[in-house]
Order: structure tokens, then sequence, then C-alpha cells
């Protein structure tokens, strides 16, 4: 089976994203001593940001680079990643208050 570059970066820097989410919340709630919720919030933005550039420059190679067209990019890009943040605090709170 044979995978397109775009595929394969797409996959590279979805698992990227998804460590670097991981480690972020990991040192905020165990270094830092952060809330389990402010710790999962503060970790998908930063993994969102990621997620954005990654995606904009070495997956889709976009080069629309004024000021409006990346501002409405993010904010598409944004806007669909919020059901992800929402899914994950409810994972994060059945896992955590529920289940212990």
């Amino acid at each position: 089976m044979k995978i397109n570059k775009e595929l394969f970066l797409y996959l590279f820097f979805g698992v990227l994203t998804t460590f670097i989410n991981i480690l972020i919340y990991t040192v905020l709630t165990k270094i830092f001593l952060f809330h389990y919720q402010t710790s999962t919030v503060l970790a998908w933005v930063i993994s969102v940001l990621f997620a954005f550039i990654t995606n904009k420059k070495y997956v889709f190679s976009s080069k629309s680079y004024t000021l409006s067209a990346v501002f409405r990019e993010g904010l598409l890009f944004i806007i669909y990643r919020i059901l992800s943040l929402g899914i994950d605090l409810l994972i994060m709170f059945i896992a955590i208050q529920i289940l212990n």
C-alpha cells in the first residue's frame, strides 16, 4: 500500500500533536500541580496551535500569509477543534471524577 506524502505528514504531525498534548498535560499536573481541567485546556490550546502551524506549513503547504487569510484559516481550524476539546474534557471528567 502506497501512502502519499500529505497523508503521511498529516498522520505524523497528528501523532506529534497528541504527544505534545500529553506531555504538556503531564508537566502541568505533575510538576506545576495545576488542576486537571486547567491542564487539559492549556495542553489543548498549545497542541491545537502546534497542529495549525504544522498542518498549514508542512501538510497542506498553504501559501496564504496575509493576516486576514491566516485569521480565517485559524478560526475555521479552531472551530472544528473545539469539538475535540469538549470530548477531551468529558472523557477526563468521567475518567477522573466518576471512575477515579
